[in-house]
């Protein structure tokens, strides 16, 4: 199972949108893909179409109850079905508050490498939202993760923290035990055809030169079609398949593939 986490701490990404978006295209080209929310947030859930106060099978959070010594859940029974060749795992509101809750916890950052290893189902994909911190699910999810997609929006403050984050995930390659762990390449959202986003652009272009990482040429442009998808708890290529997002995301999946194969 190929692990894609996607990560940046700075919020208002698309990490959500992105994660899902790259989920649906690999399940629609007959990938079975996992996804997992680890962000206490539950927003690609929510996109999911996932009632959060009715949630129909445990969370890893109820898994991770084993760590402490407490009756907890099954992985297996944290598995739910979205759609064909597609399942989620919710992490749970309860990891707002992971790094106090799991303090004695020994070897508490490969807690989700230990759950995961007793998954009955395999998987050809798991493609993982996470949170914006860098805090210990953050940590989890890095000591599982084959490589690293980070969603940037041309921006004011676009790379902001960008010096840190790339730091941060050459330190947790070493001390999670994960050599493969890498960033794949820098995933261009929310854009808009304005002077403004073609400045900050540049600055993503330079940032990315710097640190020797690729940019996607897949670059996926500002659309309402997005909004209006999530707000129906629907996938983009299910609710606007004609969109200009859709297109995009179509073409981001299709150049991740291409990656792949390499």
């Amino acid at each position: 199972m190929k692990t894609i986490a996607f990560c940046n701490q700075k919020g208002g990404v698309a990490k959500t949108t992105s994660t899902y978006a790259l989920a649906s295209g690999l399940a629609k080209k007959k990938h079975s893909v996992l996804m997992i929310d680890s962000d206490p947030q539950e927003n690609l859930s929510q996109a999911a179409g996932i009632d959060l106060y009715n949630i129909p099978a445990a969370t890893l959070s109820d898994v991770f109850k084993t760590e402490k010594g407490e009756p907890g859940a099954d992985i297996n029974e944290a598995v739910i079905p979205i759609s064909k060749n597609l399942d989620l795992i919710i992490g749970g509101i309860e990891f707002t508050s992971a790094d106090l809750d799991y303090s004695g916890v020994t070897s508490r950052e490969f807690m989700l490498k230990r759950a995961l290893k007793k998954l009955d189902k395999t998987y050809d994909y798991c493609i993982i939202d996470c949170s914006p911190t860098l805090a210990l699910i953050t940590q989890n999810v890095l000591a599982i993760t084959d490589k690293i997609v980070v969603p940037m929006t041309p921006e004011a403050f676009a790379t902001n923290g960008a010096n840190m984050l790339f730091s941060w995930i050459s330190v947790m390659s070493e001390r999670l035990n994960n050599p493969d762990l890498d960033v794949a390449g820098i995933l261009i959202t929310n854009c808009r055809n304005t002077n403004n986003a073609n400045i900050w652009l540049e600055g993503i272009e330079m940032l990315a030169k710097e640190y020797e990482i690729k940019v996607y040429k897949s670059i996926i442009h500002q659309n309402v079609a997005v909004e209006e998808s999530q707000t129906l708890n629907q996938s983009l290529f299910e609710y606007a398949p004609n969109a200009r997002a859709t297109k995009d995301y179509e073409a981001f999946v299709k150049e991740f593939l291409k990656g792949e194969s390499k």
